[in-house]
């Protein structure tokens, strides 16, 4: 054979490659097409689900937009992936990649219903070589049934023309434009209940509360009816309506305070903190519970708390309930609960003198 025959019976090859190509594109957009307008999960995908692993790649954003002027979270490009992995648990989820900690069940139904409410918008390709532009691997959110099958894969790209548009894949095959308003977190802290005191400062009935200086016994306040003012028990002279009204946000302050992170029960600086109390809060609530909260401090020389933590900014948290299922107690049963100091044994008043006088403590908080 010549070489001009040659060149002809290629470029036809070529063309008829091409041909078969673009029905084959043809009919995949076709069936693609079918599945716009569905949603990104369906119900049947939750009811299977068993196990749900969340991935991210941080990304940075903006977070605030008013009137031209805006907030961004700028992200390293070699920040690190996260991810957590959840685990059913009967009715409920555990994290599982994070010492097995309750879920919040909050946060995991909103996540979920989000999916559940964003909808395939435009049909892209079926074609992987045309994907590699659209940035997949951003985030994946995975359902997997009991027996680990994948019940429904979401690998989520690059936004596309604003913030709520987004190129997907789904279960490994066609690409689309998504619109959602999910906001996927591959960080466990996120999925975690993070405040583990889970009642209001209205529903104490007596509490004894320390100071920042050791040699101090605490102050005792009590208040007559939930949602009452704390009044000293003991010390009629520090009474008066701004202690009590500061007492009770320090109270109020103190229970809403969230988890900084959790470490291995055996993680030698926590468990060094676990013994080297710094203070103890004791409160009563009007349902009969008691609860003991100790604020360990770790000693000097003990080793970091994880990247960007230092021992010198954290307190480890110890709960003692009356309850034997109290939230708290289930939860230190698997990690050691790290707090900020500064929010914890920084919120206590300074001196028994210092509240009487009506000031604030050293940070300046109530």
């Amino acid at each position: 054979m010549t070489l001009r025959p040659l060149a002809v019976t290629l470029a036809l090859l070529t063309a008829l490659l091409g041909l078969v190509a673009w029905r084959d594109e043809r009919r995949a957009g076709a069936a693609g097409s079918a599945f716009v307008d569905t949603a990104l999960l369906e119900p049947s995908h939750l009811d299977r689900a068993r196990r749900i692993v969340v991935r991210e790649k941080p990304q940075s954003k903006v977070v605030h937009k008013e009137e031209g002027f805006e907030v961004r979270r700028v992200v390293e490009k070699d920040a690190p992936v996260r991810e957590t992995v959840l685990r059913r648990e009967g009715t409920t989820w555990v994290v599982a990649s994070y010492f097995d900690l309750p879920a919040d069940l909050d946060w995991v139904g909103q996540t979920m219903r989000d999916l559940s409410q964003g909808r395939l918008t435009r049909y892209l390709t079926s074609d992987p070589r045309l994907m590699t532009d659209l940035d997949f691997g951003t985030a994946v959110v995975r359902l997997e049934d009991e027996a680990g099958r994948v019940v429904r894969q979401l690998e989520l790209g690059r936004k596309d023309g604003g913030e709520a548009y987004q190129f997907v894949r789904v279960d490994g095959g066609p690409a689309f434009v998504a619109r959602h308003e999910a906001e996927i977190v591959g960080d466990p802290l996120a999925w975690i209940v993070t405040r583990v005191l889970r009642f209001d400062a209205a529903d104490v009935r007596e509490v004894e509360l320390p100071f920042q200086d050791p040699r101090e016994p605490p102050l005792v306040l009590r208040r007559q009816e939930r949602g009452g003012p704390l009044r000293p028990a003991l010390e009629p002279g520090l009474d008066g309506p701004l202690v009590a009204e500061r007492a009770g946000r320090v109270v109020e302050k103190l229970l809403a305070e969230p988890m900084l992170l959790a470490l291995p029960r055996d993680h030698r600086g926590a468990a060094a903190a676990a013994q080297n109390a710094a203070a103890r809060l004791r409160l009563a609530l009007f349902d009969g519970r008691d609860y003991k909260v100790t604020y360990g401090m770790p000693p000097p020389g003990s080793p970091g708390f994880g990247a960007d933590v230092r021992a010198d900014d954290v307190i480890v948290l110890r709960v003692e309930c009356s309850d034997p299922a109290d939230f708290a107690r289930v939860y230190q049963e698997k990690a050691a609960l790290v707090y900020a100091r500064a929010t914890t044994l920084g919120r206590l008043p300074v001196s028994r003198a210092a509240r009487a006088a009506g000031a604030g403590n050293r940070q300046g908080r109530p």
